[in-house]
């Protein structure tokens, strides 16, 4: 592993504004598949949505960001990237199996992995476009938020 060229970051207001984008490309490929697949299903659930987003905000979105994107901060190699990637994929149905045995159903399905493949890989490339962690954590939220809240995700009660 070589480490990372210390290039230019982008400023705060750009890097905000490359998250955005890349949303908008990622919601609108992955919401039309998860209907078209029955993956999601328009079931938005307003009720405790703030407490929702603070804890996404730290576990998953943080947490798994600063263990699978942060070395990308530092050593801007394809093959880390990869196995980061790699990594972050297999995670979920390990976590699955063996702490949330509830979330199995989605942890399981290939549809669901390959969109948190998509989620990672989006991750992976804010974070070397950027030169910072914090745009990969800012999708992740979002896009975990609104799954829970509005796209039938698995929420406390409605598992």
């Amino acid at each position: 592993m070589t480490p990372a060229s210390r290039g230019a970051r982008l400023t705060h207001g750009r890097a905000l504004a490359l998250v955005l984008t890349v949303l908008a490309i990622f919601a609108a490929v992955v919401v039309p598949l998860g209907f078209l697949t029955g993956f999601v299903a328009w079931r938005p659930i307003g009720a405790g949505i703030w407490k929702t987003a603070l804890i996404v905000l730290i576990a998953p979105a943080f947490l798994e960001e600063l263990v699978f994107r942060a070395p990308l901060l530092r050593w801007r190699d394809l093959r880390l990237a990869s196995g980061l990637l790699a990594a972050y994929v297999a995670m979920h149905p390990l976590n699955a199996w063996a702490l949330a045995p509830e979330l199995r159903r989605w942890f399981y399905d290939p549809g669901f992995l390959a969109v948190v493949a998509a989620l990672g890989a989006c991750a992976n490339w804010l974070v070397w476009r950027s030169g910072r962690l914090y745009p990969a954590v800012l999708l992740h939220w979002a896009v975990v938020v609104v799954w829970l809240h509005l796209l039938g995700g698995p929420l406390p009660g409605r598992v």
